[in-house]
């Protein structure tokens, strides 16, 4: 009883430890299975990887891919999607990082080579060019606009002052020829007489000459006696 419990065990044992055979190798035929983590056995009797655990690092395991600054275990996890990548398996922190002489494309989500010009640069030269010159075109049309209002600003005050000027003018000439020619101080004569000397005229005209002698003897008491 006890030996045939015994060859039972060792004939199932032989049967499960076909089923251990990993990823690539033949499956349990009984129970269908597959001891590698994350593998399943295929129509055909094979331990596949899982979709959704493409890469395959070893027999016994099966891991999803990484991309660039994701944390890692193995460098396989990086070189799914990147074979310029690795795992920097680092104590603190494990992430795919580039391999020595490549840098990080945002564009293209792949580890390029630093001598190689990216897509992105050269993508970006041409706009990158177009919009620094509309805007130094943008720059020099507002500032020649600015110059001329400015000029124009001038010019127009220099137009309106002399029109204010000559207005007034003319207006102050129209005021004076309206209330005639102003009443000017008298002229003095340098040869007019003095104040005593036309006094002394004056008193001259008024009063008689004396009679003369002849007439004042003619007129006296002894020469009617």
């Amino acid at each position: 009883m006890v030996t045939s419990v015994l060859l039972l065990l060792l004939v199932l044992f032989n049967l499960i430890s076909e089923g251990r055979n990993h990823v690539g190798q033949p499956c349990n035929k009984i129970f269908r299975i597959c001891l590698s983590s994350n593998s399943y056995c295929d129509k055909e009797n094979i331990c596949r990887c899982k979709p959704d655990y493409p890469v395959n690092i070893s027999l016994h395991s099966c891991k999803k891919g990484k991309q660039y600054s994701e944390k890692c275990e193995y460098s396989e996890e990086c070189n799914y999607y990147d074979p310029n990548s690795y795992c920097s398996q680092l104590p603190y922190r494990s992430t795919c990082e580039c391999h020595t002489g490549f840098i990080f494309n945002e564009v293209t989500k792949i580890c390029e080579s630093v001598g190689k010009e990216t897509p992105k640069s050269s993508n970006l030269v041409f706009p990158t060019a177009i919009g620094g010159c509309l805007a130094f075109a943008s720059i020099l049309f507002f500032c020649l606009v600015g110059w001329q209002v400015c000029k124009r600003q001038n010019v127009y005050s220099r137009v309106f002052s002399r029109r204010n000027v000559s207005a007034r003018s003319r207006y102050h000439s129209t005021c004076m020829e309206s209330q005639g020619p102003s009443p000017s101080a008298p002229a003095v004569d340098e040869s007019l007489p003095t104040y005593d000397t036309a006094l002394s005229l004056k008193i001259s005209e008024d009063c008689e000459p004396p009679p003369s002698y002849d007439e004042v003897i003619g007129q006296s008491p002894l020469s009617k006696t």
